[in-house]
Order: structure tokens, then sequence, then C-alpha cells
């Protein structure tokens, strides 16, 4: 399962299409506190994807900690527009697994899910 934490409506579509192609499904929420979250099976969840503009900039390394702590076989990865750059450095600096601008996450996301979730597999076993 891929988790998709973001504010952006438009872009769930891409996601979820990408998603479903690799045998993943979908669950999204607006932020790391959401009880959408406990009802959600944490051996299941493969890939933690953060879109950084949904968290302010001093929530960053919390929302890291909060996933890593409920998710923790799962892959962290965290986007952001490339102008961006401290949003992206703050993932960086909170251990995020992979930090992508949302162009490289756009353009790549079909060919890095897969990588991304192998890795996940790795860690879990």
């Amino acid at each position: 399962m891929l988790l998709f934490q973001t504010k952006d409506l438009f872009f769930v579509p891409v996601v979820k299409s990408a998603a479903a192609a690799q045998g993943l499904e979908l669950a999204t929420v607006l932020n790391c506190d959401s009880p959408k979250l406990e009802t959600l099976d944490a051996a299941l969840i493969r890939i933690c994807l953060v879109d950084l503009s949904s968290v302010p900039v001093s929530k960053i390394a919390e929302t890291a900690a909060s996933y890593r702590a409920r998710f923790p076989a799962a892959q962290l990865i965290g986007f952001g527009p490339h102008v961006q750059t401290q949003r992206l450095e703050a993932a960086r600096a909170a251990g995020f697994d992979h930090v992508l601008s949302r162009g490289q996450l756009d353009h790549q996301l079909a060919d890095l899910l897969p990588v991304w979730r192998a890795e996940a597999d790795a860690k879990a076993s």
C-alpha cells in the first residue's frame, strides 16, 4: 500500500494510477495526524509519499518521525517544488529515504515505485 500525504487533489489521480499499475492500493491523508492513519495496517504500508508543500517547514522533522514510528518498514519519500529548497533540505535532514522535486517525481514515478517497493520489502524482511 502507498500512503500519500497531500492537499493537492489534482495530483492524486496521477499517483493513484501509477500505484495501481504496480499493484499498490492508495490511501490519502492531509497530514500525519489524520485519524485515517489509525485504520491502516502498518504492515501493509510500503511507501509513505509526502508532498512537502502540505507540511510547514518547521513540522517536516516531526512528520518524518511520526511516519517512521508508525510505519517502520516503509520507504519515506518527500517531494516538493524545486524552488522550495528549504523544504527539500529539511526533508533530507529529517532522514527521508528519498527527496525529489515535484517534476522529478511526476516524470519518474512509474519507474521509481517498483524500486521503492523493493527497498521497503528488503527492509521488512
